[in-house]
């Protein structure tokens, strides 16, 4: 096993909000080992909001989803099987056609 040294990348915030926080990341053997924000940060000056503040927690956790699931059991009985992505986006595709064609089918009345 490789154990290159810690390199520390800048890096913005992977979710959605108005503040676009700086962060700082440091990597070793490609694996992400601190996350912290980054002090140059005009607004923010190094803070991390609670979601970013446990994100590798939540991206190295075992368990965190690694494949396309489609639920297979009654909602909320925990039951799910490992789909393709053709399967996933078939079944995207086709839900939201017929979602679609209901409210035109409402709108048409």
């Amino acid at each position: 096993m490789a154990n290159s040294e810690p390199t520390v990348f800048k890096n913005v915030c992977p979710l959605d909000c108005p503040d676009t926080c700086s962060m700082r990341v440091t990597v070793q053997d490609g694996v992400a080992i601190d996350l912290r924000g980054d002090p140059e940060h005009a607004f923010t000056r190094g803070f991390l909001c609670q979601k970013m503040a446990r994100y590798l927690d939540r991206v190295y956790s075992p368990d965190r989803l690694m494949f396309l699931m489609k639920r297979v059991g009654v909602k909320g009985a925990g039951k799910f099987e490992r789909i393709s992505w053709d399967e996933a986006l078939e079944a995207i595709a086709t839900n939201n056609l017929v979602e679609i064609q209901s409210l035109s089918a409402t709108l048409d009345d």
